[in-house]
């Protein structure tokens, strides 16, 4: 399906390409357009992420307790990786073909195959561990 490069279409790319690496929601990515002259509306937003995730722009991540989802710039063969999702600063991580592949093989060995293109590990990044353990060093 063809595609109009809209003003509005390049402002909302150009947003994701600003986050790459940080998962924004729908709210957050309204928001952050807010503050910008001509910022497209809701639906519009909406429709640009839907087309886009069809174009294999934008990879789709579930938010934790079922709260929506939140979306990424997708990177050249997202698909073939596994992604890392921090549950504090919602950070996306792309784990490397190599851990990726180690990975596969454990769970290969006891019966279970990841499916390409939609694995995503949530755990805490390495950044809001240490937050974490400087608060709790804290009197």
């Amino acid at each position: 399906m063809a595609h109009y490069n809209t003003a509005q279409r390049e402002m909302l790319l150009k947003l994701l390409e600003r986050y790459a690496g940080q998962a924004l929601s729908i709210g957050e990515i309204l928001e952050l357009l807010a503050k910008k002259e001509d910022a497209p509306g809701k639906s519009t937003v909406y429709r640009l992420i839907s087309s886009f995730e069809k174009e294999g722009l934008v990879l789709r991540h579930a938010l934790s307790k079922g709260r929506g989802y939140a979306y990424t710039l997708s990177r050249d063969n997202c698909n073939e990786h596994l992604h890392l999702k921090c549950s504090s600063c919602q950070k996306i991580e792309h784990l490397g073909d190599d851990e990726t592949r180690m990975i596969e093989r454990n769970l290969s060995s006891v019966g279970f195959k990841l499916l390409s293109g939609s694995t995503t590990i949530v755990g805490i990044c390495r950044h809001c561990q240490s937050d974490t353990e400087r608060k709790k060093e804290q009197p």
